[in-house]
């Protein structure tokens, strides 16, 4: 049967954030007013008989819908302390929403189920509204009473859907969203939870074959197409993932954030050069992004133990991001380009990197360390143990500086002093391996003192 509404919106799959959209511009077509006056017969189970005198006042309405809405309120509401009428508050309702007074339109919905429980449009519309507000648990049982009330309607199905969805319900919401996009197959939000779901379930072959599908029906939208790179990325279809994501990237649709994750699936392929293309099209496609997530970029390129395309990603780095880098972040990068220079046996440009490190952050332990080995390695113990020293003092890297220096001292023979050293890192951090080379040295250094 046909629903007597002052503004049609049963069949509205998009709804606004200050009102249910108004379908009455051609409200002086007969069908319309038939409908409004019930002419067409009311439908008793799921909504409220007309008496005659209702019928009346919903004539008095007509012109008003169209040339007054604040005075049809008006009447309304009077006429409501008359003959109180659950139609009366679901109209109520409908005009209050469509002037973006929300709570107002609850409270009528509401006001109408209660004098009516079965109204099933209140119920619809009240639940469209709850799911507007995210209020999704409401919003469920709403829409679950539209269903019950025998209201086979996608807009329904696909909200409700969406209600258990935010639950977790996901063979629920996926059963809801499948009803949806049966009975409005051209309505694509329906299809994007669809997706969603399945994503969510793990369900790779049905969202592969879904996303496929929306990519067919709107090529150019770049979210599709984004999607199936996610679904190919999480079943470990490395290289599906970097086909779509390179083909997004070269649509002029990828923002930093999706080239960044085409230089970790190349990296992950094994592939420093094409990683090092995908990072280089971040840094330059979005300048103004945070400097330390390029860095992570350079850090785990040189990680791979790609020296040259890393020293390449650094020097960009830095052309790039210049004098926004802050010191912190310039402490970490010299320590990262040192330990390619390291890689490339530069050994003097990687100690020049590690002081530049320490000069930016005085606390950097790291090249604290890194700069005593490089002083050992070249047999410049004092230096080393100097470099140790200062280590030393950092709280995180006390236990290590300290078998460091140790180890330098053992070289030349200071054992009393070593074994010190070696007690005060076992007690800061004991370790197998150190208690074993502490025990050596303990027995050395009893050897030569003639086992006193």
């Amino acid at each position: 049967m046909k629903h007597s509404t002052v503004i049609l919106m049963a069949g509205a799959a998009c709804f606004s954030a200050t009102a249910l959209r108004s379908e009455s511009a051609g409200w002086e077509e007969p069908r319309l007013r038939k409908e409004f006056l019930g002419s067409y017969g009311i439908d008793s189970r799921v909504e409220p008989d007309l008496s005659d005198t209702q019928r009346e006042v919903l004539q008095q309405l007509e012109p008003l819908l169209r040339d007054d809405k604040s005075r049809a309120v008006t009447v309304l509401e009077e006429a409501g302390k008359t003959e109180p009428s659950a139609r009366y508050d679901f109209l109520l309702g409908n005009l209050k929403l469509e002037a973006g007074r929300v709570e107002e339109a609850k409270r009528h919905y509401s006001d109408a189920i209660r004098k009516f429980p079965n109204y099933r449009q209140a119920y619809k519309n009240l639940g469209l509204i709850l799911a507007q507000e995210q209020d999704f648990p409401m919003a469920a049982k709403a829409l679950s009473k539209v269903l019950e009330l025998g209201e086979a309607d996608g807009t329904a199905y696909g909200l409700l859907a969406r209600c258990h969805q935010a639950a977790g319900n996901l063979v629920a919401a996926e059963s809801g969203f499948r009803q949806a996009v049966l009975l409005q197959p051209d309505v694509l939000d329906w299809r994007r939870g669809l997706l969603a779901t399945f994503i969510r379930q793990r369900k790779t072959s049905d969202a592969i074959a879904l996303a496929d599908e929306l990519i067919a029906r709107d090529p150019e939208n770049p979210e599709f197409h984004l999607q199936k790179g996610q679904v190919q990325l999480a079943s470990g279809d490395l290289e599906g993932a970097a086909a779509t994501l390179e083909l997004v990237a070269r649509a002029g649709w990828a923002k930093a954030p999706e080239l960044h994750q085409l230089g970790d699936i190349y990296l992950k392929q094994e592939q420093p050069q094409l990683a090092l293309s995908a990072y280089r099209r971040a840094f330059a496609l979005d300048p103004a992004q945070a400097p330390a997530k390029c860095l992570r970029a350079v850090e785990v390129l040189a990680a791979s133990r790609a020296p040259v395309e890393a020293a390449e990603l650094a020097a960009a780095f830095r052309s790039t991001f210049g004098e926004r880098i802050e010191a912190p972040d310039r402490a970490r990068l010299a320590r990262i380009e040192a330990r390619i220079a390291l890689a490339q046996k530069a050994d003097e440009r990687a100690a020049a990197l590690l002081r530049e490190a320490t000069e930016a952050d005085p606390l950097d332990g790291d090249a604290w360390m890194l700069l005593g080995k490089y002083h050992a390695d070249r047999k410049e113990e004092e230096r080393a143990i100097f470099m140790y020293e200062r280590a030393a003092g950092i709280e995180a890297f006390k236990a290590d500086a300290k078998v460091k220096i140790a180890q330098l001292l053992v070289g030349q023979s200071k054992l009393q002093e070593a074994v010190g050293l070696l007690k005060e890192a076992q007690q800061l951090r004991p370790r197998d391996s150190i208690a074993r080379y502490l025990e050596q040295v303990e027995k050395v250094l009893k050897s030569r003192s003639g086992g006193r």
